[in-house]
């Protein structure tokens, strides 16, 4: 972006609390564009993704009404990395096209000066690390993210432990972190971080 229009990357691990940081940016009256929202309109039918991720997957990821059935999917690609790298190339130039689409609608927003924030799990592993001008990593204890993901999703241990186990771990996004976020599982805690993040961020664009 350019000096003035800043876009701040927001990621982190599964259940390390990156959502919980983004509704409150959002409370607090910043735009939040969600790359996993923007991932979910590429599988609906329709789109040039639906029938690519057909052809590779087959119909056995279907539900009834020939939607394509997210937990099925994830069931596969995160026991499986070539088969998560085949989704990733299908599904990441037209997530990468959306989002160019929802920043041109906030041009008014950005001429602004305010910065508006991308939530993405796969930041640092994309094309849109580069295009950031600040990266937010939410970190949180690794106990706690096992714990969370087994509770939230109904998963086991080892379905948990896949799943973190198919993204970076914490310590290899820090040092792309021009924030981190420290989520201890104290709420107050973590948004008194953002807060001051929000404030120097302010200071730096001004």
């Amino acid at each position: 972006m350019e000096a003035g229009h800043p876009l701040v990357g927001l990621t982190g691990g599964i259940a390390c609390g990156k959502s919980t940081v983004a509704a409150y940016l959002r409370e607090k009256g910043y735009p939040v564009i969600n790359a996993d929202r923007v991932g979910h309109i590429v599988l609906t039918p329709g789109q040039p993704a639906y029938d690519q991720i057909l052809e590779i997957f087959g119909e056995g990821i279907l539900t009834e009404n020939k939607e394509i059935n997210r937990k099925a999917l994830g069931n596969i690609i995160f026991n499986d990395t070539k088969a998560r790298e085949q989704l990733n190339q299908i599904t990441h130039p037209p997530i990468a096209q959306l989002i160019e689409e929802r920043l041109l609608d906030l041009t008014s927003f950005l001429d602004s000066g305010k910065p508006v924030f991308l939530e993405a799990a796969l930041l640092i592993e994309s094309q849109w690390r580069s295009r950031c001008d600040q990266i937010w990593v939410v970190t949180a204890p690794k106990d706690q993210i096992l714990q969370r993901l087994q509770l939230r999703n109904g998963l086991t241990a080892e379905q948990a432990q896949a799943r973190i186990d198919s993204q970076l771990r914490q310590e290899e996004r820090l040092p792309y972190a021009d924030v981190v976020l420290e989520n201890q599982g104290l709420l107050a805690d973590l948004l008194k971080q953002v807060d001051l993040a929000l404030a120097q961020l302010e200071v730096t664009e001004n």
